[in-house]
């Protein structure tokens, strides 16, 4: 959990510093073009390598906004969560990857489908379809929601969700 809040932070700031040295960038190439005896090549040089630069800054921001609201989410539901049940329906194993894609319903019967992200061997020991798992839903918003496996039961998964 603190992990990915110092992770998103990191990415923000990572960021923030991209920004400002391809805002540098495109201000050392104005004053280039602008300035004589210098020529284009030296300001589109400059040009090309500051609008890189700072499309990698605004990448990163986005990131690390992106990846702190996802995880106060997950924090919020692990707080505040319904739990309910859910029935494996299927399992896709390849090598390397294990996908579980999973079925529940909310307090007022309206059906949900998941799928899981991919599960290390460990924590798809032991599942198969049919299985019942336990999830803790978004009591505002039932469709966001989180996987609590039983084998590693201090390990929360987060899933992308579809409407049923």
């Amino acid at each position: 959990m603190k992990r990915i809040f110092l992770f998103g932070g990191s990415l923000f700031l990572t960021g923030g510093g991209f920004l400002l040295y391809g805002g540098y960038e495109l201000y050392y190439s104005l004053l280039s073009y602008l300035s004589k005896g210098n020529y284009w090549g030296r300001f589109y040089d400059s040009f090309i390598k500051g609008i890189v630069i700072t499309s990698f800054g605004l990448l990163f921001i986005a990131a690390g906004i992106f990846m702190i609201i996802s995880e106060k989410k997950c924090q919020r539901i692990r707080t505040t969560g319904v739990p309910v049940k859910g029935t494996i329906t299927k399992i896709i194993e390849s090598p390397g990857e294990r996908r579980l894609y999973y079925e529940y319903r909310d307090a007022y019967g309206r059906l949900y489908k998941g799928k899981g992200y991919e599960l290390s061997e460990r924590e798809a020991y032991g599942l198969v379809v049919g299985n019942e798992i336990n999830i803790l839903i978004d009591p505002e918003n039932p469709k966001y929601h989180i996987i609590v496996l039983e084998k590693t039961s201090s390990h929360l998964l987060r899933a992308k969700i579809k409407e049923g």
